[in-house]
């Protein structure tokens, strides 16, 4: 049997966007020293964004300023998943640097209300089928977006992260849950934020997915039409500053995405697979919900499918009609010697994700999803703005009675093994 489960929570890694490196939990943005309730706000509804889940804050009129993150890792795996530039070999080891996150963002405050965020990303992207492996090299805006803020309502116009999901968590390698989450588009988002403990926002934006009816295969929009859309309701509860976190409190919000074709993982997954065929929208739902407290943070991440994808193979999740969902539960405990430490504990599982292929620069083929990953990482702050990292996963592959896969040209990735693979990973992250 050959096994179908590896990295995938590190293949992510090698999407389009390397947001998910950036961050710390919803309610964190660095080591703070007041108890800044604009910054609090600011943290809870920007949290997706790529400059640690917020815009810079602490800069007058006409101040700008300039910073980065930098990641290298090393990854190794007992057992390889997917077609590797056509080998047959499937079940060996295999070892690789890779860079998560090479990224340079500048912020300037125009005046009072208004402020400008640019993100530039170093990209590595592979792409693998059964014959060949391209490897591409390019630098991306993923973030080029003005904020307009006044009193408790603002406003984002331009490429922006969207609050659909949570990308944000302290492990190296991605959570699965984020497959079916992460958004990147040119939007314009309207939010409001403090009422009464409650925050609101919702966004338009350019589809990436083109959809119609299924029974003639006739379009009915284009990559050019203005059909995407956000919407989200949260809650947020500010109990002071937390030296390792931010702040502590909780949080929770649900989220609606109008069809999950905009995922950053499926618009990959569409890309490296040539599909064309005209589908349905798939709305999706995401659910979160944060605590910290003290040493203390848990939080907890679902994201699933409202209905099922008609032409699942177009997608590779499973050759047949799929609802695909996913979750992710994270606990972190730091403590405080000479430096800061902290320990990570992760457990996440998908359904009907089995043979959604995923390509990534980490090993150079594409990676499937695997039923259930469980990790603990540990942390080490060289530094405020250094860190030393190290992850160990455990991941096991769906069972051999479930089907997966694209029928048509991955016959290898039809099925589950049953098989379970052992991943680790070292990274030292860097931020200027």
């Amino acid at each position: 049997m050959k096994l179908k489960t590896l990295v995938s929570s590190l293949a992510i890694a090698g999407l389009m966007s390397t947001s998910a490196f950036a961050a710390t939990h919803t309610a964190v943005a660095g080591h703070t020293t007041t108890n800044d309730m604009n910054a609090f706000w600011q943290s809870v509804s920007m949290r997706n964004q790529d400059n640690n889940g917020h815009m810079i804050t602490g800069l007058q009129a006409g101040q700008s300023k300039v910073s980065g993150e930098l990641a290298m890792s090393i990854y190794h795996a007992d057992r390889r998943s997917g077609k590797f530039a056509g080998s047959t070999t499937l079940k060996q080891s295999t070892t690789r640097f890779a860079l998560p996150a090479a990224e340079m963002f500048y912020d300037a405050q125009v005046n009072a209300m208004t402020s400008v965020h640019l993100g530039v990303d170093y990209v590595t992207s592979t792409t693998t089928d059964n014959t060949t492996t391209d490897n591409t090299t390019t630098v991306t805006l993923p973030e080029a977006y003005a904020h307009f803020s006044h009193g408790k309502f603002y406003v984002n116009a331009g490429r922006q992260y969207l609050n659909f999901g949570d990308t944000a968590h302290d492990t190296i390698t991605t959570p699965v849950v984020e497959a079916l989450s992460e958004t990147s588009a040119n939007a314009l988002t309207v939010g409001a934020v403090n009422l009464h403990g409650f925050y609101a926002n919702a966004s338009l934006f350019n589809s990436a997915a083109t959809y119609g009816n299924t029974s003639t295969n006739q379009q009915e929009n284009n990559t050019n039409a203005i059909t995407g859309m956000t919407a989200e309701l949260g809650y947020a509860m500010n109990q002071g500053m937390n030296q390792f976190y931010g702040y502590n409190g909780l949080n929770l919000y649900v989220d609606y995405l109008s069809n999950l074709e905009d995922t950053n993982a499926v618009v990959a997954a569409n890309a490296a697979n040539n599909k064309t065929k005209y589908h349905d929208a798939v709305p999706g739902m995401a659910f979160h919900a944060g605590y910290a407290t003290g040493a203390f943070q848990v939080s907890a991440n679902y994201v699933m499918a409202n209905k099922k994808f008609a032409d699942a193979d177009k997608l590779s999740f499973t050759g047949q009609d799929a609802k695909p969902s996913a979750y992710n539960l994270e606990g972190d405990y730091s403590w405080m010697t000479t430096h800061r430490q902290e320990v990570a504990l992760t457990f996440g599982q998908t359904e009907q994700m089995l043979g959604m292929g995923i390509n990534t620069n980490v090993a150079g083929y594409s990676f499937a999803m695997p039923k259930t990953t469980i990790g603990i990482g540990y942390n080490y702050y060289v530094s405020k703005n250094v860190e030393l990292q190290g992850e160990y996963l455990s991941l096991a592959d769906y069972s051999t009675s479930k089907n997966g896969g694209d029928s048509t040209s991955k016959t290898t990735l039809t099925k589950g093994t049953g098989d379970t693979a052992n991943a680790f990973a070292a990274q030292i992250k860097v931020k200027f």
